[in-house]
């Protein structure tokens, strides 16, 4: 970096955005120890829950072979994918973000209208269905949350 160069942080990136949208991490590789902790971190949250997968892959609508690669961090799915399972498992608010992290994508932001809207459906416990509606309603969803299934 030059001396007249000023750093970039975090303040400056966000406000490059548009405003509806987080920068998603797909075609990023995973390194064996990031795969582990997803693997782990899905091991832990189903046993912890007492859920089964099958059931929470079927409520989130999610393809299921590919539901199953994304929850073993044999593949790394789309932010909305994790934000379904989120919504399907009926997580709270800080387990998503932690999901999200792990995940290695961005944790939702209230400041962005389309995060403000599942922040608030995962508060609520709405379904996956419900969450739709409301961003509908608050004009930040063209589709409902991407489920992969066309």
């Amino acid at each position: 970096m030059e001396d007249n160069e000023k750093p970039i942080g975090t303040l400056d990136i966000l406000q490059q955005l548009d405003g509806d949208t987080f920068p998603v991490n797909e075609g990023v590789l995973l390194d064996e120890n990031a795969k582990k902790n997803i693997k782990t971190f899905f091991y832990a949250l189903f046993k912890s829950m007492g859920l089964k997968r099958a059931d929470v892959i079927r409520t989130a609508n999610l393809p299921r072979n590919y539901a199953y690669q994304i929850i073993s961090g044999e593949r790394i799915g789309k932010r909305d994918y994790y934000l379904n399972l989120a919504i399907a498992m009926g997580l709270d608010l800080d387990t998503t973000q932690r999901m999200l992290a792990v995940t290695n994508h961005g944790t939702l932001y209230a400041r962005i209208k389309r995060d403000a809207a599942v922040i608030f459906a995962i508060k609520h416990h709405y379904t996956c269905e419900q969450t739709y509606d409301l961003m509908c309603s608050e004009k930040v969803a063209v589709k409902p949350l991407d489920t992969g299934v066309e």
